[in-house]
């Protein structure tokens, strides 16, 4: 938000930097549930998926926000659609989450 409410080089920058690091720690968890969940020897083909479906979202995601940008003149419905999805992902992640931990009571 800082870089688009400035606009100015060092907010893209410092936004960058922040985002990069929030990137590189969900990424690292990421891989590290597909060891837990997958095991070691077949962690691959879910990391594999993990990583296109996210791909897809770096590209569809920007597609589809400015199209409601264009369509409603305004960033309001965009960032709350794209909130809507987030929150929306992290119900079935904790579910799936609690019952990972019910089964592997030492993690």
């Amino acid at each position: 938000m800082l870089s688009a409410a400035l606009g100015h080089v060092s907010a893209v920058t410092t936004a960058g930097v922040f985002v990069g690091r929030t990137f590189m720690v969900i990424a690292r968890a990421g891989v590290r549930g597909a060891h837990r969940v997958a095991g070691e020897q077949n962690a691959q083909p879910l990391i594999a998926a993990m990583s296109a479906a996210f791909a897809i979202g770096q590209v569809l995601g920007p597609v589809f926000a400015g199209w409601v940008i264009v369509v409603t003149r305004s960033f309001t419905c965009s960032l709350l659609f794209g909130s809507f999805v987030l929150i929306s992902t992290l119900i079935p992640m904790t579910r799936h989450s609690d019952q990972l931990h019910s089964r592997h009571p030492d993690d």
